[in-house]
């Protein structure tokens, strides 16, 4: 059984979807659980939305076992991600932590660059030094009064990496399986 929703429900659900989303690291900053129980319970959390969706939906599991066990990898560096990133945020704060795993565009273009043989043009090359450099700008005062600042800051890259080869990992996994790789 296939749900369909109807336009206008459809659009209060996205709006109320990226409200929940964007309060993530802020909430994760307020909480007194620690980074990695936290991390444990959106994931317990998340399973138990999403396992009836799939299964209202008329979804099926993958029946490949090389696509399981990718789906299992892939989950386990979304798992770090957070893990990392509420590290991040309880050192340098939600905004800079937040920013931090955004970077994750950049890793990926390195994996682009690095296993895929793909090539950066003068303007992309601008754009992402730029990028690179209003990133420091932003990050770099905060050394200047936080005594976590390290820690926040190589683990909110670390958390960018992970959601990357996670990624990475997924689409591999959908490559290899057969299916259509997802845009």
């Amino acid at each position: 059984m296939q749900a369909t929703l109807r336009p206008r429900s459809a659009g209060i659900l996205l709006v109320a979807g990226s409200v929940l989303f964007g309060l993530g690291s802020v909430i994760v900053a307020r909480v007194s659980l620690g980074a990695y129980a936290v991390a444990f319970w959106r994931l317990a959390v998340a399973a138990a939305v999403f396992l009836p969706l799939v299964r209202l939906s008329g979804q099926r599991w993958p029946q490949s076992r090389r696509a399981l066990a990718g789906a299992l990898l892939a989950g386990v560096f979304l798992a770090f991600d957070l893990a990392l990133w509420h590290e991040s945020i309880r050192a340098v704060g939600p905004g800079i932590s937040t920013v931090l795993n955004c970077l994750q565009i950049f890793w990926l273009t390195a994996i682009g660059l690095m296993l895929f043989g793909e090539t950066l043009g003068r303007l992309q090359l601008a754009g992402l030094l730029a990028a690179i450099g209003g990133v420091a700008m932003i990050a770099v005062p905060e050394f200047g009064h936080n005594v976590q600042a390290g820690w926040g800051l190589v683990s909110g890259l670390l958390s960018g990496v992970m959601l990357a080869v996670g990624g990475v990992s997924l689409l591999f996994l959908t490559v290899r399986a057969g299916r259509r790789a997802p845009a």
